[in-house]
């Protein structure tokens, strides 16, 4: 195992040196084969239009077919509960199952709130130092906090998926106030200054969806107009995919290796899913409407060079996971 994982950490360009860098490794190092837990709870990253609805639905059967019932389970934005968030986050050691997140964020800190009450409660600390004044003292810090879940999370080529958002958010679910052009009507310069400004009936907008998942900003406006020129770029992107490495990754348009990583890696799931059926919440706009005009691409890219660095990033996660699913 030991030589396979130094191919990829080569591979990834990882410093083995680099604590940080080597967690870009950690879903490779052996496959997630238990169920959720109450130590170890599980959670799927959702992000918009890349097929994130078919994974959230297959999920939730799964769970159930593992006989992780309703009287166990927290399922946050399924039908039944549309509008559940994370601040709704049980305080009781339930076993916590979250098919459907929107931000890493926001749960790292419902597990740290959880793990602190409790560690609390019991009177454990996990740290102390001696302070200049001579007192002692004992706390909580917050470095172990990355290993309290596993989780799963979907990728898609960026300006498939910024189409796909436009046409399914501002077109497909339009409200009869607006007046949208679709997709193959918008000029490159049109794309250039409508996605920065529009906004669906949930506040969001389809720029950077990526960031909006993995990063720590949580000003909506600052992400649909995140740039390559913001100073926050580099920092934000690094800890983005140090987040996104901790995951299992999936792409539904390459659907047979994906099954091929859902069955090694989460085998409660992938042995009951076929991501090359049922797909849920298909966009129903004509396909002639989904077609751009030339320049177009790059003007959507120009506004999402961070979710496009991740996605490569990704795609490079998921091919090896990949290869270690098929050795």
């Amino acid at each position: 195992m030991t030589a396979t994982v130094n191919n990829v950490i080569e591979e990834l360009n990882v410093n083995p040196n680099d604590e940080e860098a080597m967690l870009a490794v950690a879903p490779f190092l052996q496959p997630v084969v238990s169920l959720p837990t109450n130590n170890r709870p599980f959670a799927f990253f959702h992000n918009r239009k890349g097929g994130g609805s078919t994974l959230r639905s297959a999920i939730y059967n799964a769970a159930r077919n593992n006989n992780l019932t309703d009287s166990n389970l927290w399922v946050p934005a399924l039908v039944q509960c549309p509008v559940c968030t994370l601040r709704q986050f049980p305080v009781s050691p339930i076993v916590p199952f979250m098919p459907h997140i929107s931000n890493y964020e926001e749960l790292v800190r419902a597990r740290r709130q959880m793990i602190q009450s409790l560690r609390v409660d019991n009177k454990e600390n996990n740290d102390s130092m001696t302070l200049s004044s001579g007192k002692n003292a004992t706390y909580y810090h917050l470095k172990d906090d990355r290993h309290h879940f596993d989780c799963l999370t979907n990728i898609r080529q960026t300006v498939s998926r910024v189409v796909s958002c436009y046409n399914f958010r501002f077109l497909q679910g339009k409200k009869k106030s607006w007046d949208m052009p679709y997709a193959d009507e918008m000029t490159p310069d049109d794309w250039t200054a409508l996605l920065p400004q529009a906004y669906d009936k949930y506040a969001g907008g389809c720029n950077n969806e990526l960031l909006r998942t993995f990063g720590s900003l949580n000003d909506e406006e600052i992400i649909n107009t995140f740039t390559k020129d913001s100073p926050y770029f580099e920092s934000e992107l690094r800890r983005a995919a140090g987040r996104m490495a901790r995951c299992i990754i999936v792409d539904l348009h390459r659907c047979e290796e994906s099954n091929a990583v859902l069955q090694h890696y989460l085998p409660w799931l992938g042995h009951s899913l076929d991501l090359c059926t049922g797909h849920k919440n298909v966009g129903k706009t004509s396909s002639n409407h989904t077609r751009i005009r030339e320049g177009s691409a790059e003007a959507i890219l120009a506004q999402n060079e961070f979710d496009e660095s991740l996605f490569r990033f990704g795609t490079k996660l998921f091919d090896a996971q990949l290869r270690f699913a098929q050795r």
